[in-house]
């Protein structure tokens, strides 16, 4: 179990084509590594700082054509706060997200990032 006080959390960052630039070449996001807009996403949406560890798989939505690059990440700051794109963020036990999650693949693709002797993984989902 995670030692409350220092959290850690599961991360993941969506790649779709063109995912990794922007539009506009002068953005703030323009160019940016996974890692670096993983944690930029982290924090525009639970107002979390992180600092990134082991990288841990690759899953796959092929009909969507979706790959999500999946990471175990340590916050480094506690203070909570929602966005546009969260309604709630707290921090919750390992169960209790998997139990909280209601898609059949995101729960797979959670329970596989928690067995680190499963580590690189590759999942393919049809979605």
């Amino acid at each position: 179990m995670n030692d409350p006080q220092e959290p850690l959390a599961t991360c993941y960052t969506s790649l779709r084509p063109n995912c990794c630039k922007s539009p506009e070449p002068s953005s703030k996001y323009s160019a940016s590594s996974i890692t670096n807009a993983l944690k930029r996403e982290v924090m525009e949406e639970s107002g979390v700082e992180i600092e990134i560890g082991p990288f841990c798989g690759i899953s796959q939505d092929v009909n969507k054509a979706i790959c999500h690059t999946w990471w175990l990440a340590r916050a480094t700051t506690s203070k909570l706060k929602t966005s546009e794109e969260s309604i709630e963020v707290k921090f919750v036990t390992e169960e209790d997200a998997i139990t909280m999650m209601a898609r059949e693949d995101f729960k797979k693709e959670l329970k596989r990032l928690l067995i680190p002797q499963l580590h690189p993984f590759y999942l393919v989902f049809y979605g």
